[in-house]
This record gives structure tokens, sequence and C-alpha cells, in this order.
């Protein structure tokens, strides 16, 4: 799996071009409030975007980059505890972010796996 959203929950800034920022501080779900979590989300969803243009341009060093980032921001949505007590209006928006990266996701698993096919064919013209 290219992203992993095994949890569901989020604080941080987003970045287009993946770039690693400040670790985020520690705290207790309890504590963390529904827009610092979304606004993980939403960089998430920038990473996921800068993916798949990375993606479409082929720089697969690029997605590697941007991926490394979207991970550690995946972690700090885990961080943040769940999102059930969250109101319904932070809930919806947070699920309407996720199905924007999952579209993402989808459209960059199509590029990678057929960057592989490609590769596999180059291989077996080789053997």
């Amino acid at each position: 799996m290219l992203l992993d959203f095994t949890a569901q929950t989020g604080p941080d800034h987003h970045n287009h071009s993946g770039a690693t920022g400040a670790n985020p501080p520690s705290v207790q779900p309890e504590d963390v409030q529904p827009e610092d979590v979304l606004e993980v989300y939403e960089a998430i969803e920038a990473c996921s975007a800068g993916m798949l243009l990375a993606a479409q341009s082929e720089d697969w060093t690029a997605v590697a980059r941007i991926k490394t980032r979207c991970d550690a921001l995946i972690e700090s949505a885990r961080a943040a505890g769940p999102t059930g007590h969250w109101p319904r209006e932070w809930r919806n928006a947070r699920l309407r972010v996720l199905g924007r990266v999952l579209r993402n996701e989808a459209q960059l698993r199509r590029l990678a796996f057929a960057q592989a096919r490609q590769t596999d064919a180059l291989l077996a013209g080789m053997a």
C-alpha cells in the first residue's frame, strides 16, 4: 500500500513539496482540536496530490520523498486519537478530505503498477 490509513485520525502544516516540517508537539488526544487535526488531513491530501503529480511526471524519487513526509503526517493523525466525538461538520469535512486522498491514491497506484509492468517487460526482454 502506498499510503496507510489503518487508523482514522491527526496536527501539522501542509506542504505540497513533501518537505519535512517541525515535529508536532506531544499532546493528549482530548486536547486536540478538530480544526488542528483537519489541517493534518489536508496536509496528507496535499502530499498525496504531490505524489500523484510526481508519478505523472515519472519522478519516482520525488514520489518516495513525498511519501516519507506523508507517512509522518499519517502518524501525526493517528496520535491525535479518535474522531468520533467531533461535531458532525468536522467529521464530514474529514471524510471529504479522505475521499480525495483515496482518489489520488487510486490514480497513483495505477501509475505505479503501469511503471512496474513496463519494468517487468523490459527485464523479461533482457533474459
